[in-house]
């Protein structure tokens, strides 16, 4: 039974944490059975509720799981809270739950792309169901190659691989260019998929402070010098997940010096890019002996297309091929022969420019209902989510929580957090997937929740 430290408040984090100190001491090994939630509520003197919490934040932790009729059980080490497990999913069907917390794009294809989509497969032949040579068909790498320079990013067939995706793309890249027990830099607030390779790799994540322009290079030279053995940075330069901040061509400048100063190299994830009109150049554009970039079309509205891209250095090239092929061998021929065929009729174009105008349009209502609940430095137009800072006295799972019970999927923003010791009190607003009369439902709940105290609410019971 758990031995909770006196004061500690919330009760039921201090629960979740000493389980998890127990865990990792080895003082429940997996397999356990852990007590039914009533009979622990009663041994702490706690409401049933709390124990709930506390069981539900071990559990998306990864340090439990459980079956009805069978209980709650300790779960194994490769399940275990190091691995960064992705933040509660739920579809827009889960018990008619609005879904803010996962980064989908708006549906702006429809049943012209369907369409289209089926003549491209029988107008691509049987070729398509054979084993393509690095990673695609020459002709599906050479569209590519043109979209990629056309957005500005030095691209060749030779050099554009095809992935599943961009997160199969920075996997591929961080096997390559990693080994267990590297440091891995990247900004303060990252991705959960980010947190979760590292730990996959053996890698040890440090965080570079950030702000409302994106990567501070003063805090990266800070971190450069304090650990000479970090040559690794993976970084969201345009619209970062969280926050929407876009680096500025200064502050690029800035990084590229230093790059060249620590022989540093780079991995730019790029899959929000498209979306942003005339911004600053890839860093890929600025250094290509360094960086491997990284992009696809799932944030313009292809998500099930899974075509990635991923164009790294030369010398580099083809490590990460090896990567590429142990872990998806090529990006499914089918699906590259439709993206190609897009990319090459200006289908792509065009659903891109549907895309900035669906996420302008829902930029302004959620402008209009949150105001200056905003942070201090409001994203960038083209950024389809929102980082939105919290009162006084509300954290982030709490309010996730809370939300969570009036029907509302947001993000909290310990699951981005490097430096779980800093988390800030805030969570991640997706303006994506949900219809526009959905997607104002959802914020008046978030703005009526954020005038509400959560001791009124009983959130700290």
């Amino acid at each position: 039974m758990p031995v909770l430290p006196e004061g500690h408040r919330p009760l039921h984090r201090a629960i979740a944490e000493v389980l998890e100190a127990d865990i990792t001491a080895g003082r429940l090994p997996p397999g356990t059975r852990l007590p039914p939630q009533r009979d622990l509520a009663w041994r702490l003197k706690v409401t049933l509720a709390t124990v709930g919490r506390a069981y539900a934040l071990a559990r998306e932790r990864g340090l439990i799981g459980g079956e009805v009729g069978r209980g709650t059980f300790v779960l194994g080490e490769t399940t275990s809270a190091g691995l960064a497990p992705w933040p509660p999913q739920a579809g827009a069907g889960e018990n008619g739950a609005i879904d803010l917390a996962n980064t989908h794009p708006a549906p702006v294809a429809g049943p012209g792309e369907v369409a289209a989509c089926a003549r491209a497969l029988v107008e691509a032949g049987t070729g398509i169901f054979a084993y393509q040579p690095d990673t695609a068909a020459p002709d599906h790498r050479e569209a590519a190659a043109r979209w990629l320079t056309a957005q500005g990013v030095p691209a060749s067939a030779e050099s554009v691989l095809l992935s599943t995706g961009a997160l199969n793309g920075v996997l591929a890249a961080l096997m390559a260019l990693a080994r267990p027990g590297d440091t891995l830099l990247t900004e303060a607030l990252t991705s959960p998929a980010f947190k979760g390779m590292a730990a996959l790799l053996g890698l040890r994540l440090r965080a570079v402070a950030s702000d409302g322009e994106g990567l501070r290079p003063e805090a990266l030279e800070a971190a450069l010098e304090r650990d000479p053995s970090a040559k690794l940075l993976l970084c969201v330069p345009a619209l970062h997940n969280p926050t929407g901040a876009i680096l500025s061509a200064e502050r690029r400048l800035s990084i590229t010096a230093l790059a060249e100063r620590f022989d540093l190299t780079v991995i730019e994830d790029a899959v929000y890019a498209p979306l942003i009109e005339n911004g600053p150049p890839a860093l890929k554009a600025l250094m290509p002996d360094r960086v491997t970039y990284v992009t696809s079309l799932s944030k313009i509205g292809l998500p099930g297309l899974r075509c990635g891209m991923v164009v790294p250095p030369t010398r580099r090239r083809e490590a990460v091929l090896a990567a590429l092929r142990v872990s998806c061998w090529m990006a499914p021929p089918p699906l590259a022969a439709v993206a190609a065929r897009w990319m090459n009729d200006g289908t792509v174009a065009r659903l891109t420019e549907a895309q900035r105008l669906a996420v302008s349009e829902r930029r302004a209502l959620a402008d209009r209902l949150l105001g200056d609940r905003l942070t201090c430095r409001p994203p960038p137009p083209a950024a389809s989510f929102l980082w939105l800072a919290l009162p006084t006295g509300w954290r982030g799972d709490d309010f996730a929580h809370a939300l969570r019970r009036r029907g509302v999927m947001v993000t909290p923003g310990e699951a981005f957090t490097v430096d779980t010791a800093h988390a800030p009190q805030a969570v991640r607003l997706c303006l994506g997937p949900p219809s526009l009369d959905r997607l104002e439902t959802a914020l008046a709940e978030v703005h009526a929740l954020l005038g509400e105290s959560p001791e009124r609410l009983g959130v700290f019971l």
